[in-house]
């Protein structure tokens, strides 16, 4: 049985981009990333920011 995996951001704000996550490391961010690739999420990530972009209109 898989256990569902607790990410804690250091720092959370937004920008003109999306909604930014900072996070201690960059492996805790790829960790935090590639969950939710895996649940259909997009994102970006920049070292140990992952970012939830906005939609364009």
């Amino acid at each position: 049985m898989q256990t569902a995996q607790a990410h804690h951001a250091k720092q959370v704000y937004p920008s003109d981009r999306g909604l930014h996550l900072e996070f201690e490391t960059h492996e805790q961010a790829l960790a935090f990333y590639q969950d939710g690739f895996s649940r259909g999420i997009a994102y970006d990530i920049e070292g140990v920011t992952v970012i939830k972009l906005f939609k364009t209109q």
